[in-house]
């Protein structure tokens, strides 16, 4: 069996599998916190569990999605960026929202994604969303 087909092997079984994808998601969140030098003081089954039980993105409202590289796929957020992964720290959120928050508070965050949506007029109700 070569690389590929095992890799696809791997895929067939994780994604759509919560606690698969909880599990992954902590061990490589868990690791990157240690590189950067950032407290982990979260107990990890209960992490995993947490994880695998949500179902919406704790900022954005958009459903969680169980893939691999997805990116509605869930990822643990620290609220505050200058702490390290506490209980009281962190929340689940799309993969993407954490990437675009970036360094943010939850505050700056939404304030910028409320200033995005104004700039392109989604914030006024009779307007459609997307434009063709």
């Amino acid at each position: 069996m070569n690389e590929f087909d095992k890799y696809t092997r791997h895929l067939d079984r994780t994604n759509g599998d919560p606690w698969r994808i909880a599990s992954l998601r902590v061990s490589k969140q868990k690791y990157a916190a240690k590189k950067r030098g950032l407290d982990w003081t979260l107990n990890d089954n209960i992490v995993i569990n947490k994880i695998a039980k949500s179902t919406r993105c704790a900022l954005s409202g958009r459903a969680l999605v169980f893939e691999i590289d997805n990116i509605d796929s869930p990822s643990i957020d620290r609220k505050k960026n200058h702490l390290g992964y506490t209980a009281r720290n962190i929340q689940i959120v799309t993969s993407a929202v954490n990437k675009a928050k970036n360094v943010l508070s939850d505050q700056e965050f939404i304030q910028m994604c409320c200033d995005v949506a104004e700039k392109h007029g989604w914030l006024n109700p009779n307007k459609p969303i997307i434009e063709e």
